[in-house]
């Protein structure tokens, strides 16, 4: 894969509950200047199935846009597959160097029916994809081997992005798929300790919205097994636990009071749970805002 390190699933920011371009610009532009090299709009941690079509073309049109030296991952973020080629295909026109392609989700499906998803894609697309397991959110775990036997065919399956805090899932994805070209991005910051065992070197994290470059240290860290990347590791789950709720509204909230987006807004049904610490605020004025000056 081009891109080693960290890939940040970007936070969709609203303002008065249209998507705020403008804080989009600014948020991908600090991300560049941290050292972040790939995001990915249309996450889950975006948001990605709570904005229409017409808002994930804008979106993700401003984020290439915006884009400095940063690859841009879109993703389709929708079960229906004439929908998804569409997408991808938009995407790929517009300069989109992979696109993120989630499992169906909703209704529970075989492996096979999953693999014919993945098939009919790739039969139709030849921008590089990355498939995206995230069990949690979708209600479907296909084995690694439904990936495994794709990617004898298709060289455009590029990786497998597995968000899960299951270590015995993650393990499995990092076996099976061992030598196969396919690279394994684990989307759980909390695994990444078990990763680096693998000689994992990209990953997709949430939280790295806020904290890049300490998201960066931990990856590189771990992988090498340094003491500096334990550090950064237990620096990020002090962060998470300062965060007022899950991906993505603690995650706004902290970059609103940073300054680097005008507002908190989630869109519903999401919501806040509670108060962000002062720790994320903090991590964001440094990492992103130099210190505040």
């Amino acid at each position: 894969m081009a891109v080693k390190g960290v890939v940040v699933p970007l936070i969709t920011p609203y303002r008065d509950g249209e998507v705020d371009l403008e804080s989009v610009k600014r948020h991908v532009d600090l991300l560049a200047r941290a050292g972040i090299r790939a995001v990915f709009p249309v996450s889950t941690t975006g948001e990605g199935i709570l904005l229409s079509g017409s808002e994930k073309v804008s979106l993700v049109e401003t984020v290439i846009e915006s884009a400095r030296n940063v690859e841009v991952w879109p993703g389709t973020a929708d079960p229906v597959l004439e929908r998804t080629v569409g997408l991808a295909r938009t995407y790929q026109d517009m300069g989109a160097e992979r696109v993120v392609v989630v499992t169906p989700y909703y209704y529970p499906l075989a492996d096979s029916t999953i693999e014919g998803y993945y098939r009919g894609l790739l039969e139709r697309v030849d921008v590089k994809v990355v498939a995206y397991v995230i069990p949690s959110h979708t209600c479907n775990l296909p084995s690694p081997q439904v990936f495994k036997r794709l990617s004898a065919e298709y060289s455009h399956l590029t990786a497998v992005k597995v968000t899960t805090d299951n270590a015995a899932v993650l393990e499995s994805y990092l076996r099976a798929l061992r030598g196969t070209g396919v690279e394994v991005l684990p989307g759980d910051f909390r695994l990444l300790p078990l990763a680096s065992t693998y000689g994992v070197e990209s990953a997709v994290l949430g939280i790295a919205n806020i904290a890049p470059k300490t998201a960066a240290r931990a990856l590189k860290g771990l992988a090498e097994g340094s003491s500096a990347g334990l550090s950064a590791y237990r620096r990020l789950v002090m962060i998470s636990h300062e965060l007022s709720s899950p991906l993505p509204c603690g995650v706004k909230e902290a970059l609103r009071r940073a300054k680097v987006i005008l507002s908190s807004e989630c869109r519903s049904p999401l919501r806040p749970e509670g108060e962000t610490g002062d720790l994320p605020v903090d991590v964001a004025i440094e990492e992103l805002m130099g210190g505040g000056e």
